[in-house]
């Protein structure tokens, strides 16, 4: 076991369940740790995009009521994807009735 580990209740760590959960030989292990470090990138890929999308709102009122509203420019992006979406659908199906 690793020097870095330690355990002071006297816990056996190679017989704990996270341990066992990464598998019975040290290639399981491995590509356990590999699925584990991936996930943990895509969790803090998702959450510096949650948070960056939350920062740009406001929280106002709107007739007393406290409300979150949008970005007008993070809207204006949104549209802008919509219309470029819409344009390249367009021209697939003009593609298609030309062949």
């Amino acid at each position: 076991m690793a020097n870095e580990i330690s355990c002071p209740g006297g816990v056996d760590l190679a017989q704990s369940r996270f341990f066992l959960y990464l598998g019975t030989s040290n290639e399981e292990r491995y590509a356990a740790l590999e699925g584990l470090i991936e996930q943990r990138e895509d969790w803090k890929n998702q959450l510096i995009k949650a948070l960056r999308d939350i920062r740009n709102n406001r929280y106002v009122e709107v007739n007393g009521v406290p409300t979150w509203l949008s970005n007008p420019r993070r809207k204006k992006r949104e549209e802008q994807r919509e219309e470029e979406d819409r344009h390249e659908e367009q021209k697939e199906e003009d593609d298609l009735e030309w062949t």
